[in-house]
């Protein structure tokens, strides 16, 4: 029997070439999930693009970014397992730390940089410090210009956790159940703070376990991850498994809560299981009865949305026409694989550029959109509106390239 102390996988030839190769279909994964979070931060801070404007109707829809986010989590877990599929040992642990602080803090410092300088109130210098360190708690949650970097903190925790977890040969599936339970019992009873972090953890680690207990790969279906980004779309309305949990936890009286930013809810576990697919479908990785497994988990949203639909005024309500768009796409590319595999291949292949750059645009965009909040003029309708859409889009992926092309590896030199 495994323990919580003792992890003994012997590693196969097939993980060691896995970990020395680089998977595009991840990187457009993860510049879908930075998309995301760009067009949920433009839409649900309203009169951030446009301080005279809100879009409503159809284009008020609120996309999952919180979702992405966790989608985040996973994919670096699953990323740092599969690189490190070898436990570490002593002379491997600075040259990890190294290229884990070359990787996120040259381009964080700099952005957190600019977020002060746009900022238009001012902070104290404890809270600019705690900010450039990626010190902080839920009490002191970090500047709001640049909200989105809540989950750096995150990051960072999980990164020399992992240390322990792989110096120490623990058993990461133990160690995964065992944060999650302390991540359940915590936020329950209110410890946001370290309920947060340890439930994080947990789904940090469910990408490590990807890595560990999927090493097999087979050919790639690009339908099938097109299919999966349209459903991504629609997963915050139509979660059939938000539903169950929020009916178990009335019945345990546990209130499972939204998102509050720097906070890991316990509504995330409902979205925990498609987080997993879609890596594990991006990762072409082989598992026991995958078809009927994603058929169910296609299908299963359809009760999400019935369950909406039966609300009163739900007809009335226009946020509901995108993703129910999506989700229709959704089950038409699922079930029309075949014939759109090459279109679908085109487009995850357009889509690998995005990850290259989805750090620096995740980092850089609400600073960015900072700025158009202080220019007052011309605004105010849909027209300037879509103006301003179109130059943000513009500024965030010209400020993304410069960050991941141009700053980044000077920072990178400067630092090796």
């Amino acid at each position: 029997m495994q323990t919580a102390v003792s992890e003994t996988v012997p590693v196969t030839t097939e993980q060691l070439k896995l970990a020395r190769t680089f998977d595009f279909n991840l990187e457009a994964l993860r510049g879908v999930a930075a998309m995301l979070v760009v067009w949920h931060h433009f839409i649900f801070h309203q009169n951030r693009l446009d301080p005279a404007y809100t879009p409503t109707g159809i284009f008020s829809f609120n996309p999952p970014g919180h979702l992405s986010v966790l989608v985040f989590f996973v994919l670096s877990g699953y990323v740092i397992g599969r690189v490190h599929i070898e436990p570490l040992g002593g002379d491997d642990i600075l040259p990890y730390l190294k290229k884990r602080f070359v990787r996120i803090y040259p381009i964080y410092f700099l952005t957190i940089i600019i977020a002060y300088l746009v900022a238009k109130e001012s902070y104290p210098l404890e809270k600019i410090i705690g900010d450039l360190t990626i010190v902080r708690t839920l009490e002191t949650p970090v500047i709001f210009e640049n909200n989105p970097a809540w989950s750096l903190s995150y990051e960072v925790l999980f990164y020399l956790l992992f240390i322990l977890v792989s110096f120490l040969r623990l058993n990461v599936r133990n160690i995964a159940l065992f944060a999650g339970g302390i991540g359940v019992i915590s936020i329950s009873q209110q410890s946001y703070d370290s309920g947060s972090y340890a439930l994080g953890f947990a789904f940090w680690l469910c990408g490590v376990l990807l890595a560990k207990r999927f090493p097999h790969a087979e050919k790639p279906s690009f339908a099938l991850m097109v299919s999966m980004i349209f459903l991504l779309i629609t997963l915050e309305r139509f979660n059939f498994f938000t539903i169950v949990l929020a009916k178990i936890a009335s019945v345990v009286l546990i209130a499972i809560g939204i998102f509050y930013e720097g906070r890991v809810p316990l509504s995330y576990i409902a979205q925990l299981p498609y987080c997993v697919l879609l890596v594990l479908v991006f990762a072409s990785r082989q598992f026991a009865y995958k078809k009927h497994i994603v058929l169910a988990m296609m299908l299963a949203p359809a009760l999400g949305l019935y369950n909406v639909l039966s609300t009163p005024g739900a007809m009335q309500d226009k946020t509901l026409v995108l993703p129910v768009c999506f989700y229709i796409l959704a089950l038409a590319v699922y079930f029309l694989q075949k014939p759109l595999e090459d279109l679908c291949s085109r487009l995850i292949h357009r889509l690998y550029g995005t990850g290259a750059l989805s750090y620096g645009l995740y980092m850089i965009h609400f600073p960015i959109i900072t700025i158009f909040y202080r220019i007052g003029w011309f605004s105010g309708t849909a027209l300037t509106f879509g103006v301003r859409v179109v130059c943000y889009v513009i500024l965030c992926a010209i400020a993304s390239y410069l960050l991941e092309k141009k700053y980044q590896p000077w920072a990178k030199r400067l630092l090796s």
